[in-house]
């Protein structure tokens, strides 16, 4: 009696420890983080360190703006703790396509899951000539917006970045709260580091200030701001729209007038009509990156600045009359 007795016991022991086992492994578990472009998963890699397990949908060298939905985005969303976007519709027309098969309410918009990096930012809003009748304003519309569309390009603002790492911080943070001091010390190192990086960069565009250039997308319209840069035109006269023959010709007579001798683009863009523009008006085509890309070699945000400030310093300093 008294060995069936201590044997009871001993099996409640072993199975409360094995209970006190799996509650401390699942504690221990990653998160499971979807970010819609590469970009946003590099800082959320850097933010969530060992904490995360990171999925882009999105890879840096792709275009953002058109992205074709595959079955496996779904399968990610369904297990996501998370969902990392830029927001700011840059994401509209593939995303909710995504959402709806992924059945993960704990993702959509507005639920606890769900980060829009743009919150915080001072965005640059579209004229309206310069989206009506794109896919852009359309989508819009017929998901019930208003013809008042913000550019959803300003992570191209490193002063930007520190906002959206710490919108990323915040939301982990939220979701994992015993690991918030964790989040909270990456994101102070993640964004003292950027933010001295950030003096040395705005010395280095300090002497060009007032340049005029031409971009073939409006996605270099918040590093123009941030350093003074004059545009004075696009190769796109509406987002995503190529030109004219007329509507090229006049911008390259603009070009020519107003002294322009870069045209800005990225690298999966039209590379041959960045090249006609260039040529016909006497200028110096110069193609960015606009995103972290392991594949292509950038593989964080502060390498993907240094990357676009060496190159565009060099191209400026080459255009400056002598």
């Amino acid at each position: 009696m008294q060995t069936c007795f201590v044997l009871r016991r001993l099996g409640f022991v072993l199975s409360a420890l094995g209970v006190l086992a799996i509650g401390t492994l699942q504690a221990q578990e990653k998160l499971h983080i979807v970010a819609t472009t590469e970009h946003y998963g590099a800082i959320v890699r850097q933010i969530g360190q060992e904490r995360v397990q990171v999925h882009d949908l999105v890879k840096g060298f792709q275009n953002p703006h058109a992205v074709e939905v595959k079955p496996s985005y779904s399968i990610h969303l369904n297990r996501a703790d998370l969902l990392v976007t830029n927001g700011q519709l840059l994401e509209i027309g593939w995303l909710d396509m995504a959402l709806i098969s992924a059945r993960n309410e704990r993702i959509m918009e507005g639920a606890s899951g769900y980060v829009d990096c743009s919150l915080g930012v001072d965005i640059i809003p579209y004229e309206l000539q310069e989206i009506q009748g794109t896919p852009l304003f359309m989508l819009s519309m017929s998901a019930g917006g208003t013809a008042a569309i913000g550019n959803h390009h300003y992570w191209l603002d490193p002063a930007n970045t520190v906002i959206i790492a710490k919108n990323i911080a915040d939301k982990l943070a939220a979701v994992d709260p015993q690991h918030a001091t964790l989040y909270q010390s990456n994101y102070t190192q993640f964004a003292s580091g950027l933010e001295a990086k950030i003096q040395q960069w705005d010395a280095m565009m300090a002497p060009f200030r007032g340049t005029p250039i031409v971009s073939y997308h409006r996605s270099w319209n918040y590093l123009a701001r941030r350093h003074g840069l004059q545009l004075a035109g696009y190769v796109e006269p509406k987002e995503t729209i190529p030109p004219s023959a007329a509507e090229m010709a006049a911008l390259v007579a603009r070009m020519r007038k107003q002294g322009v001798k870069i045209v800005l683009a990225e690298s999966y863009q039209n590379r041959t009509l960045v090249t006609e523009v260039a040529r016909l008006s006497g200028a110096t085509p110069l193609i960015l990156p606009d995103s972290v890309n392991a594949e292509g070699g950038i593989a964080d945000v502060l390498q993907l600045f240094d990357t676009i400030y060496q190159a565009l310093t060099q191209a400026l300093q080459a255009a400056k009359p002598s």
